[in-house]
């Protein structure tokens, strides 16, 4: 997901790692936060419509993730 996109879906990180940007996405930098699996990112787009995202989240290890997506 893009910093500043509106969401309609949160992802629950099943295998791998999330990193999370809160500024200008860019891999040669750390992410501000590295989510591990069985947590949750985008929570608040269901919880709130139209409002944009606060950050990028990435896969960190890209072969190996699996994310549940839950829409409206």
């Amino acid at each position: 997901m893009k910093k500043g996109d509106i969401g309609n879906e949160m992802y629950v990180s099943i295998k791998g790692r999330l990193g999370i940007y809160l500024e200008d996405f860019d891999l040669k930098k750390q992410p501000a936060h590295i989510v591990e699996e069985f947590n949750v990112v985008g929570e608040k787009s269901l919880e709130y419509s139209n409002v944009p995202r606060n950050a990028t989240v990435v896969c960190l290890d890209e072969d190996e993730t699996i994310c549940l997506e839950i829409t409206r």
